[in-house]
């Protein structure tokens, strides 16, 4: 039964005979030419896709911006929010990534809001990049759901973004697509463990592993992937 099972995640179309079972298929990282990411909190940047930028940024320019201060709204204690940037630094160049920008939103009070949109659709003409990630419009988190607002509706106004990703963080997503991050899993979780701020409040190592290896499902061979929904933007 098992075997029958995995026969039919792993045929080459993803679809049963009978068109029954639609399922992700690989996302091709050689097609990235350069690459920008939205982060609404520090950790976010590893735990919804810190595997596929990790390898991204072995073949492209990647940036990631930390659009948030990481304050935590309020609820932690002073100080932290510098302490979580520092975090976030570490953590990037654990994952072999060198450009960002801090935007310094408050935590926790994000709005999809005209000078939001501006600061996107700015930063969209100037680094020009073909590919753009962002967390999923359904997510739980207000401001992961607001963040995802605004860049979606930014993508779709830049000819040059080919493709808007996003990725699952508060809540795992209707995958289109797939990365197995097998190969770099011990480079994801050093990453993450650069967010002690963040471990203190959760077990996020087990969160994270948990998620990754349910969606390993889809891959042959795979034992870690991270899973996206690629936008239509066109």
């Amino acid at each position: 039964m098992l075997s029958s099972i995995a026969r039919l995640f792993h045929r080459p179309n993803r679809q049963s005979a009978e068109g029954l079972c639609t399922l992700p298929v690989p996302l091709s990282l050689y097609e990235a030419n350069r690459v920008l990411a939205f982060a609404p909190h520090p950790d976010d940047e590893v735990l919804g896709c810190g595997g596929t930028l990790s390898l991204l940024a072995k073949l492209c320019p990647v940036k990631v911006v930390l659009v948030t201060d990481g304050s935590g709204a309020g609820e932690l204690p002073k100080g932290t929010a510098e302490l979580r940037k520092s975090e976030f630094r570490q953590s990037l160049a654990v994952l072999g990534i060198e450009a960002f920008e801090l935007w310094d939103l408050p935590d926790g009070a994000v709005t999809d809001s005209p000078d939001l949109g501006r600061r996107i659709a700015t930063l969209l003409k100037n680094d020009s990049p073909d590919w753009v990630f962002a967390p999923s419009p359904s997510e739980y988190h207000r401001d992961h759901a607001r963040i995802a607002t605004a860049v979606d509706r930014q993508c779709r106004k830049c000819r040059h973004v080919e493709k808007l990703i996003f990725y699952e963080v508060w809540a795992p997503l209707q995958a289109t697509h797939c990365v197995d991050v097998s190969s770099c899993w011990n480079q994801k979780m050093d990453a993450l463990a650069k967010h002690a701020t963040a471990l203190r409040y959760g077990d996020y190592r087990a969160y994270m592993e948990g998620l990754n290896r349910y969606r390993s499902m889809y891959l042959p061979n795979c034992r870690y992937a991270e899973a996206f929904q690629v936008a239509k933007l066109r």
